[in-house]
């Protein structure tokens, strides 16, 4: 009884709490040596906060470096930039009391877009990540980072307001 009070206070306070915060409180990082690069020469991997079910997946690490930063939604980036090529991050899962992290091997091109979810299964004990390269005109707004935002958030994710 104890557990499902607390699963559904999480459930039910997450998105309460996330909301004080604004969508650019969302952490975005470049993960590549300074300069910083134009879009067309970097790929975005971004994930995905499922709102109301309270399912997060974040990226805390990419080839090895730790991009751990206190924020208000989360302390691991939900978007990052890349150099084109192989990497392999470090992701973690978040559903109310439930986390679940592991590293993923793959290959970004330049100008392109990819998409990573994490979702649980049934019993809660495994969860399952998921990237998805996205279509060559899709642009990266607010509301796909938070689907739940409001459509006023539907502003673009931008790689020059980074904040890491």
């Amino acid at each position: 009884m104890k557990n499902t009070k607390s699963l559904f206070l999480a459930a039910l306070l997450t998105p309460l709490l996330a909301s004080c915060a604004g969508p650019k409180d969302l952490i975005r990082a470049h993960a590549y040596s300074p300069p910083q690069k134009p879009a067309s020469d970097i790929a975005t991997v971004y994930s995905v906060w499922g709102g109301f079910s309270g399912e997060m997946s974040f990226i805390c690490k990419v080839d090895g470096k730790s991009y751990y930063k206190l924020g208000l939604i989360s302390d691991c980036p939900s978007v990052v930039y890349l150099t084109p090529g192989k990497h392999s991050i470090a992701v973690k899962y978040k559903f109310a009391n439930y986390f679940g992290h592991t590293s993923i091997d793959l290959e970004v091109l330049a100008g392109k877009t990819y998409k990573l979810t994490g979702t649980s299964t049934d019993d809660l004990k495994t969860a399952t990540f998921n990237i998805v390269e996205m279509p060559s005109n899709f642009e990266l707004t607010y509301k796909d980072l938070i689907p739940s935002l409001r459509s006023e958030s539907n502003q673009p994710v931008l790689p020059t307001e980074s904040n890491y």
